[in-house]
């Protein structure tokens, strides 16, 4: 905080005493006194009142710096005001008393949604699971009793897996911290789960693959890394030219 800028919020004071002291100087002149003992209560006036204005304001920076420091030094910052000092006055104590209120109740709001978030993302699991089972089911008989309806049934369940799969990875997406597991994987076996699953899409839209160098080792999380890749399949498919070709290759880049 800025000196020039306590001063400025400070001016109704200032004004009030710029007045005082001007009134009671009319009122000594009038009354006979003498200008030299004038000159001494105006200049021991504007002393007394600098020294006042110049001992809050470095109470007042000491007391927002060490406010600041507290903040920043927080992880968690809607605990601040469970750990700013006790307050010095009526005012402070108030507007203490407010904050921690509004606090609570933010924390409790954060701690709703959270609730209901963790809910529907169980729900939207729970769901992906049941509706799998039929899906799964539909496929094998299709697949059992080849015809061109069946290949067609199989298309479409291709897609409607494709969008069970979007869903239960956007509920999982908020939660990746605890969802996330980066450990080696074959990049070559990623690939050919990807394009397992959209075989049935490919094989109907005559799209051609090729690979190249995916017998290598990575680090990653092999379910994300497959659920990009199949994003990334299926948006081809949707955007492919009239010879569909999809070439997917792996390198090895050094910094």
């Amino acid at each position: 905080m800025k000196l020039s800028h306590y001063l400025g919020n400070q001016y109704r004071k200032i004004l009030f005493h710029l007045l005082s002291m001007t009134a009671l100087a009319v009122f000594l002149l009038l009354t006979g006194t003498q200008a030299g003992v004038l000159l001494c209560i105006l200049i021991v006036w504007i002393i007394g009142l600098a020294l006042s204005l110049l001992i809050d304001f470095l109470r007042t920076k000491n007391h927002i710096e060490e406010l600041y420091a507290i903040m920043d030094g927080l992880d968690q910052k809607h605990l601040f005001m469970e750990c700013v000092p006790k307050p010095k006055d009526l005012y402070e104590h108030h507007l203490h008393t407010l904050m921690r209120r509004a606090g609570k109740a933010m924390i409790e709001m954060v701690s709703d949604i959270r609730a209901e978030q963790t809910e529907y993302r169980e729900y939207i699991e729970n769901w992906v699971h049941e509706i799998k089972v039929p899906i799964a089911s539909a496929k094998l008989t299709c697949e059992n009793n080849k015809t061109e309806a069946s290949r067609k049934i199989l298309y479409q369940l291709a897609q409607i897996d494709e969008h069970v799969e979007r869903a239960l990875y956007y509920a999982r997406a908020g939660y990746m911290q605890h969802d996330f597991i980066v450990q080696a994987v074959l990049l070559d076996e990623i690939v050919r789960n990807a394009i397992e699953k959209y075989r049935p899409l490919l094989i109907q839209n005559s799209v051609r693959i090729e690979t190249d160098g995916l017998d290598r080792l990575v680090y990653t999380d092999g379910k994300w890394a497959e659920f990009m890749l199949c994003q990334i399949l299926s948006n081809s498919v949707k955007y492919k030219s009239d010879q569909p070709l999809i070439t997917i290759a792996a390198s090895v880049h050094q910094s």
